[in-house]
């Protein structure tokens, strides 16, 4: 478990805003934040893979429920920890 689903995201949220929250419980490898095609604005949900499951889980322990950009966030453990791709933003 070192995917998160984030949930409950501000429209003005960004990748940049999303891996400096989460880098400050690890090492962020990857966010893929969910964008409205049409907008370009976030839709509300995303991604974030943390390089170990155990930074992942004090992650996950610290912020949900945490309010981000004036949104109270969820964040959980993903239903997959496969990386599924798509537009996101990749840190090494």
């Amino acid at each position: 478990m070192s995917r998160l689903s984030v949930r409950g995201l501000s429209v003005y949220t960004t990748d940049d805003i999303l891996y400096n929250t989460f880098s400050e419980h690890g090492e962020v490898e990857y966010t893929d934040l969910k964008k409205d095609r049409e907008t370009g604005r976030t839709s509300g949900y995303g991604f974030v893979t943390m390089k170990t499951a155990e930074e992942a889980k004090a992650a996950m322990n610290a912020l949900n429920g945490h309010e981000l950009d004036g949104n109270v966030i969820q964040v959980n453990p993903a239903s997959s920890d496969k990386h599924r791709g798509g537009v996101g933003h990749g840190f090494a």
